[in-house]
């Protein structure tokens, strides 16, 4: 009775580069025009789902 089994895969690393560009993508606020944008849609998407 033999099973298969796929080997662990280690945990990556992330490099310096990697890690201040996800910290700066983290800590972005979002533009006016972006927030109302996104705001008007919202609207629009519970007015079609009513």
């Amino acid at each position: 009775m033999s099973v298969k089994c796929k080997p662990i895969q280690s945990t990556p690393t992330l490099s310096v580069s990697d890690s201040k560009r996800i910290i700066a993508q983290a800590n972005k606020v979002p533009s006016k025009e972006s927030i109302e944008r996104n705001e008007k849609l919202l609207a629009l998407r519970k007015q079609i789902s009513k």
